[in-house]
């Protein structure tokens, strides 16, 4: 999602840009029923800043967005990594499982959602749950309520958790 928010707004930027430039070049010429004492010059560049400022300003948020969304799933990404090489093993029981429908690809969701719980070594237990875990893996490793699931949290923060289901 974070790509397509990127390429969104670099395509709505680049939009604003053109628009901006086409506005400018077209010039006050042919503006017919103004009200007297209105400059077409004026009103050209009110439309010009306000129609690619808005498209460029839209744009912006897109592009920040996905920049924020890139950001985030490298942190997490480094974080499972680094769990998958350092973490402290536990078995996790999975007390949720459903598919997740807010991403389809031809009408199907193409992610599950799965909330497992696992105690850290102290006892405590922990519950994390994953929004964007792949179906077919899901379906794969039959995944359901009451699955017995590997587990690696981090020694420092054991509420940090990567299911291990390679």
């Amino acid at each position: 999602m974070s790509f397509f928010s990127l390429l969104i707004g670099a395509i709505l930027i680049g939009t604003a840009v053109i628009v901006y430039i086409a506005i400018g070049n077209a010039g006050p010429e042919g503006i017919d029923g103004l009200p007297s004492g209105m400059d077409p010059e004026k009103v050209v560049r009110i439309v010009q800043y306000g129609v690619s400022g808005l498209v460029g300003g839209l744009g912006a948020l897109f592009f920040l967005g996905g920049l924020k969304g890139l950001a985030t799933n490298a942190k997490q990404r480094k974080l499972a990594a680094r769990l998958m090489r350092t973490g402290l093993d536990a078995e996790g029981t999975v007390t949720f499982v459903d598919k997740n429908w807010a991403i389809k690809v031809n009408q199907r969701p193409i992610y599950s959602i799965v909330e497992y719980t696992y105690q850290d070594s102290s006892g405590t237990e922990h519950t994390r749950r994953v929004d964007k875990l792949n179906s077919e893996l899901v379906i794969r490793k039959q995944i359901q309520v009451g699955s017995k699931i590997p587990v690696k949290y981090a020694p420092e923060d054991p509420s940090k958790s990567v299911m291990v289901l390679q």
